[in-house]
């Protein structure tokens, strides 16, 4: 059981945020009298899940649970037995502290590094959320305070509640290409997708996108068309290179299909292993903005 004093509350007019210092997760969010988020489940399974939890040093799925680089091999449990795979980084379950706060702001800091051997080396998280009556909008920064160059890769796993069944929901997606995968579900390259809204109607999606289209903001805005009319919008920053998108159809019972993961990360599952890693210097940081808001 989540003890109180783990939760955060920030809220401006009509929206609210409930915050979990444990992985800096998104528990539960409100936009101007709207549930934007699904319900949350028990902490044990919330856990599981990665309800809504802070995902770093990587995102999605680290191939047999092995990080390679600069001809060492860091290695971590594979958490996901029927993929092989280690998946969403380890500062999931890691406590954070309260940096600052005020009513509509928070930021929280990793209370532990992953440092060497583990990685290549040391790794702190921090995570600022901020709430406007209508709006989220949250910066998660990853910064090297070790002495050694190291792949970092970010992302969020928010699971957004769709109104209804999630087959009478949609989404429009804002790329131009979908990454194709083997049954492991780690990438084997990328088949076009065309831009626009897909009804989900017996739509099974585990699935990355990348080329994303982008606002004056550089932001990548995926909309969530609820089964209720309302229309949610999720967007990732310059940083998110790609969107994962989840419909929770690998969950257990009651909770399977019944909610909807989109997920804003700064590399492809397995990315901080391939060839277009983001490598961060000593005392340098990665930094991706992203938020969820109703559309104006």
């Amino acid at each position: 059981m989540t003890a109180p004093d783990a939760l955060v509350l920030i809220t401006a007019g009509r929206s609210s945020a409930t915050l979990d210092r444990t992985g800096a997760r998104l528990r539960n969010l409100v936009l101007v009298g709207n549930r934007i988020t699904a319900p949350h489940p028990d902490d044990d399974f919330a856990t599981a899940a990665y309800w809504g939890a802070t995902l770093a040093p990587w995102p999605n799925r680290l191939r047999d649970g092995e990080l390679r680089f600069n001809d060492a091999t860091h290695r971590f449990p594979t958490n996901d037995p029927n993929t092989g795979t280690a998946l969403h980084g380890t500062f999931d379950d890691v406590e954070f502290r309260i940096a600052q706060r005020s009513p509509s702001t928070v930021t929280m800091i990793s209370t532990t590094t992953l440092a060497p051997p583990r990685w290549p080396s040391a790794v702190s998280i921090s995570t600022t959320f901020t709430i406007s009556d209508g709006a989220l909008v949250a910066e998660l920064r990853a910064e090297n305070v070790g002495d050694a160059d190291c792949p970092i890769g970010l992302g969020v796993h928010p699971y957004l509640d769709p109104g209804g069944p999630v087959d009478d929901a949609a989404i429009s997606l804002p790329a131009h290409s979908r990454i194709t995968t083997d049954e492991r579900l780690l990438p084997t390259g990328a088949t076009p997708h065309e831009p626009g809204r897909l009804a989900l109607g017996g739509v099974v999606l585990d699935t990355t996108y990348a080329e994303l289209v982008r606002d004056g903001h550089g932001r990548a805005i995926a909309v969530l068309h609820r089964a209720d009319g309302v229309d949610v919008e999720v967007w990732g920053g310059p940083a998110a290179t790609h969107l994962q998108v989840y419909t929770a159809d690998t969950l257990p019972e009651p909770r399977r299909r019944t909610a909807i993961a989109i997920e804003p990360m700064t590399c492809a599952p397995d990315g901080v292993n391939g060839p277009d890693a983001t490598v961060v210097a000593p005392a340098r940081a990665l930094t991706m903005t992203w938020g969820i808001r109703l559309p104006r």
